[in-house]
């Protein structure tokens, strides 16, 4: 995996790519959030280390847009967001990368717990964690899963 050696470290260990990795494309790496905000929140991150949208190659930036259809059709199919939400905020992770925030109205049930959109209709507030590590790893699970249905 190349992306390991080209992405920038600090950035792929705090957001813990590579255990949470859910999908590879040519140039992207999408990814379960560690912190859920709303259920099925996620990262998308470019493969190399390149800090600044303005920078991306034209092949790169053409791919987000097949991308952020798949995110959508398959996140809609999973969970019925009423919202997606984009964040492109590098200011503290200074790496091209989306934070993918669906919205919800109301409760959405995942493995028997109630994930409540508790800042709807507000901006997110994208340091709110709902979920613990045992739910974390199912939801890696069943996206993955559910991405790659879709991929096929």
């Amino acid at each position: 995996k190349n992306w390991e050696k080209s992405m920038n470290k600090v950035f792929s260990q705090k957001f813990r790519i590579k255990d949470l990795l859910l999908i590879e494309f040519n140039y992207w790496i999408l990814s379960l959030r560690p912190q859920q905000p709303t259920l099925g929140s996620l990262v998308l991150s470019l493969k190399r280390d390149c800090g600044n949208l303005g920078e991306l190659a034209d092949e790169e930036a053409k791919e987000t847009a097949a991308i952020f259809r798949k995110i959508e059709s398959t996140l809609k199919s999973s969970f019925g967001y009423d919202k997606i939400i984009y964040l492109a905020l590098m200011m503290i992770d200074d790496h091209v990368h989306y934070h993918i925030i669906p919205r919800y109205s109301s409760t959405r049930i995942f493995e028997s717990i109630e994930f409540m959109d508790t800042e709807w209709p507000k901006p997110p507030n994208v340091l709110l964690n709902n979920c613990n590590e045992e739910t974390l790893e199912k939801l890696v699970t069943y996206l993955k899963n559910r991405f790659h249905e879709a991929n096929t």
